[in-house]
């Protein structure tokens, strides 16, 4: 089951994009992806006092 994806626009510190940008360049790293990965973490962390660990966006059901 693919996944639909959403863009989506936000605002950051240029130097910090940058540098985290850069950081991911270099380590072979989606910088897309990572702000996903991040995302999923901070669900597991509030989802597992209520409903369970979300391991994969696809698991996740609002509170």
């Amino acid at each position: 089951m693919n996944m639909a994806k959403k863009t989506v626009s936000l605002s950051v510190e240029e130097k910090v994009y940058e540098e985290y940008r850069k950081y991911c360049e270099q380590k072979g790293i989606i910088l897309s992806k990572q702000f996903e990965n991040f995302m999923v973490e901070e669900l597991n962390k509030n989802q597992i006092k209520t409903e369970g660990e979300v391991k994969d966006v696809r698991d996740f059901k609002s509170i």
